[in-house]
């Protein structure tokens, strides 16, 4: 980076928006485009600088954390399994203590073979317990029906409306 380019960014930094600012010929526009430029580009930097961080950290955090994981594992595993003793003798046990319980819950895991299912209740008239999904082909209808309008019959479909949308994009080189 050149000294002008150090000055033109330091400028930028401390210039205040204050919302007066007025594009009148293209020789400004090209400078605010440059500005523009240099302000996606430290963005981008702080960006790298703050994921580079972030990835540290995170490795950090997953190195001190192992052998703690490790243990809290280890612990549960260990409560849990003298909770399932306890049951065996005592199916209202209740294991409660001032740092935490441990409770369970029974519930029932449906496993679902979906074409065997669709099999059965087609044969069996439960065709209502079957879904159907209808959805139109976008792209073949733009085809077929340019300007929302059937060419064969100039009839107007009903249901499409086509608005009209300008975007508007900025590329920096």
């Amino acid at each position: 980076m050149n000294v002008y380019e150090e000055n033109l960014i330091d400028e930028i930094i401390n210039e205040n928006i204050n919302n007066d600012l007025e594009i009148t010929d293209k020789e400004i526009a090209t400078s605010i485009m440059k500005r523009l430029k240099y302000v996606n580009m430290l963005k981008e930097q702080n960006e790298s600088i703050a994921k580079s961080e972030i990835d540290k950290i995170n490795l950090w955090k997953d190195e001190a954390n192992k052998e703690l994981n490790e243990k809290v594992k280890y612990y549960e595993e260990v409560i849990v399994e003298f909770y399932k003793k306890q049951l065996e003798s005592n199916s209202k046990y209740k294991l409660n203590t001032p740092y935490g319980k441990v409770s369970k819950r029974s519930n029932k895991k449906w496993i679902y073979e979906e074409e065997k299912i669709i099999e059965f209740l087609e044969e069996n008239m439960h065709v209502n317990m079957i879904d159907i999904e209808k959805s139109i082909k976008k792209s073949e209808i733009k085809k077929a029906f340019p300007n929302g309008i059937d060419q064969s019959t100039g009839e107007v479909i009903e249901g499409i409306q086509i608005v009209e949308e300008t975007n508007f994009s900025i590329k920096l080189v």
